[in-house]
């Protein structure tokens, strides 16, 4: 049965199921993943009972999806009939597309999370569609945020003045990418064309998914060049950022590139 056809049949199922009944099995756990990018863990997870109803959805990839593709609308948060209207970006560090509805969920109701067409990966596989995981909400709210605020002169200035800026600074900044201050990156980063990935930029506002700055200093297998930072010198190479530093970058860009605490 395709993915579209079980969730035809949950959606009917469910729409008759009591409230607070658990839902039907989806996709066989041991069939063969698909040649694109696929789902390998979801939060909250298969059948999970008791979710809060402001719940924020995290789906772990194989693979980095293409961030872009996330600005059509390529899955479905629903219940029965009733679909949620939600938020959402990829976060390329974590790994994890984020999504989160923009209203509270029913309460004590089944809902179920798909992805439809559309999606890719970086190298244009399609992400297969089908249902990704279905729980049931409980009554409570939770203080479960989709991204941590995150400020430059507090968060991600020390990382990109400590790490970068001696490379990426200066009057003649490598690949003329400052990161010395706010206003060299608003300059030469913010929706500036990357000089590496044809079509995308080198920081997106809100967008890490969309971002080649982040691709970089995580050292995806498809970037042009290494891994930043680097050490120029011939065998020579500087420590990449940490994870907690990458996870900053990613949740400052996710928090829409802030400057300063208000």
């Amino acid at each position: 049965m395709s993915p579209l056809a079980r969730l035809v049949v949950f959606v009917a199922f469910s729409a008759a199921l009591p409230i607070g009944c658990a839902p039907p099995d989806k996709v066989d756990p041991d069939a063969a993943p698909p040649p694109g990018p696929y789902p390998v863990s979801a939060d909250p997870v298969e059948g999970e009972a008791g979710v809060f109803i402001d719940k924020v959805l995290r789906t772990e990839f194989s693979d980095h999806i293409d961030g872009h593709g996330i600005k059509r609308s390529v899955f479905r948060l629903g219940s029965g009939p009733v679909s949620m209207w939600v938020m959402s970006y990829y976060d390329p560090v974590r790994g994890k597309l984020v999504v989160w509805p923009s209203s509270l969920l029913r309460k004590n109701a089944v809902w179920v999370f798909e992805l439809k067409e559309g999606l890719t990966g970086l190298e244009g596989d399609p992400v297969e569609p089908g249902i990704i995981t279905s729980f049931r909400t409980g009554e409570e709210t939770g203080d479960n945020m989709p991204f941590p605020w995150t400020y430059y002169d507090n968060d991600a200035a020390p990382i990109f003045n400590s790490r970068c800026a001696s490379c990426h600074g200066g009057a003649s900044p490598m690949a003329g990418l400052s990161l010395e201050n706010a206003d060299g990156l608003w300059q030469t980063a913010m929706n500036v064309p990357a000089d590496g990935w044809p079509e995308w930029d080198r920081i997106v506002p809100s967008r890490p998914g969309e971002s080649y700055l982040v691709y970089k200093i995580i050292g995806d297998r498809r970037i042009v060049g290494k891994q930043m930072p680097r050490i120029l010198m011939e065998g020579d190479q500087a420590q990449p950022l940490s994870q907690e530093e990458m996870e900053t970058v990613s949740d400052w860009i996710a928090s829409g590139t802030l400057l300063s605490t208000p």
